[in-house]
């Protein structure tokens, strides 16, 4: 027989050929043997009761979902863990059941469920998620630069990643460890009625001096190209001052209106001039010492703050000493405003000794030579 196909070669090849070709029509048609599906589908549900105990979660939240998830089809076995202000619950079901049939029978069990659960936890909402018992990837965010820190590439991570990867076909659950920022404020309820303002007011006028920032963020480039950064730090400095020494009108009963256009003014001067000593500052430092310089500034603006408010809170003690009395009031804090609206206003001398032309290339103002610019000035 080999003797056969070595005398007629041309042959053996199309016989070759016809075997090979039957083998890949062959191929699609071959059974394919798969490892069984052997993992149990989980859900998870995670509920957030602020300020409560692990075991008041247990007791109020824990419980009355483990009761109402007895019966549902398919479920072999469901375990929680109560933490301080958070609780987790994860039902596991048989294998083959249905991922999304198994999350959607949860849900409305959770429905019949919410009615009896505490006001506090149905206004977080209860989280529903389908997980599996390990992590797929764990994912790293760092700075080359050292620009950003631990918190900001949390904020970073939280507001642009994490909801991309959420939307991935056959993730489950994506989880930060981290946070994003914030801010949480603590109010006085007998300060406030000392001083005839509601939660609400008060909120109002925080949110009025940040809106001040925001705006400045729109227009700081094109106010430092069209003066400089030595008159801007200057004479903003003056004019942040001012405004400081302006809160100390505010007293009970005044319009509004008019403590509002105060306050959001006052936070676009102060915000440009934070701006504005920020980026000057940075701009002859090399990229390998950025990060310590980043350290050094924020502890430096931090102290600056600090020993501000230090100083407003000794200038009020001492109002109160003076008046023999221990009992504050909107009254006492005038002083304070006006001393450190004056300091604030004098910090100008310093940003004075600045070179004219400091900081020309970043703003890109045409820059005059010095004699010339202290001529003018």
């Amino acid at each position: 027989m080999p003797q056969f196909f070595i005398d007629r070669p041309i042959f053996a090849w199309v016989v070759a050929l016809f075997i090979l070709l039957a083998g890949l029509l062959a191929i699609p048609q071959l059974p394919v043997a798969q490892y069984p599906n052997v993992a149990p589908p989980k859900v998870e549900i995670y509920a957030v009761y602020p300020g409560a105990s692990a075991q008041t979660l247990d007791e109020s939240v824990v419980s009355l979902i483990e009761q109402e998830l007895n019966g549902a089809d398919h479920l072999l076995y469901f375990e929680s863990q109560s933490s301080l202000g958070s609780a987790t619950i994860t039902a596991t079901f048989q294998p083959g059941t249905n991922p999304e049939m198994a999350q959607v029978d949860v849900q409305n069990r959770l429905k019949a469920v919410e009615p009896r659960l505490p006001q506090a936890v149905t206004q977080q909402g209860l989280q529903v998620e389908k997980v599996s018992a390990g992590f797929l990837l764990l994912v790293t965010l760092t700075s080359n630069d050292g620009k950003l820190d631990d918190v900001a590439l949390s904020d970073y991570l939280a507001r642009n990643v994490m909801n991309e990867l959420k939307r991935l076909d056959g993730v489950g659950k994506a989880q930060l460890y981290g946070a994003e920022r914030a801010m949480r404020v603590w109010i006085d309820p007998q300060k406030l009625i000392g001083f005839n303002l509601t939660p609400f007011e008060s909120g109002l006028i925080t949110f009025t001096g940040a809106l001040g920032s925001i705006f400045m963020k729109a227009v700081v480039a094109r106010v430092l190209r069209r003066f400089g950064y030595r008159p801007v730090l200057v004479y903003n400095s003056v004019i942040s001052g001012g405004f400081l020494a302006a809160c100390a009108s505010f007293v009970p009963g005044m319009p509004y209106l008019a403590m509002v256009a105060i306050l959001l003014t006052g936070g676009f001067f102060r915000s440009l001039q934070f701006t504005s000593v920020n980026t000057l500052a940075y701009a002859e430092i090399e990229p390998r010492l950025m990060s310590r310089a980043t350290a050094i500034v924020s502890v430096a603006q931090q102290l600056a703050l600090s020993t501000g408010v230090a100083v407003g809170a000794l200038i009020v003690e001492v109002t109160l000493w003076v008046k023999h009395t221990q009992a504050m009031s909107a009254a006492d804090f005038p002083p304070a405003f006006l001393v450190i609206g004056a300091l604030t206003a004098a910090s100008g001398l310093i940003f004075r000794r600045l070179p004219a032309d400091a900081g020309a290339e970043l703003s890109g103002r045409v820059s005059i030579r010095p004699e010339a610019a202290d001529r003018l000035s």
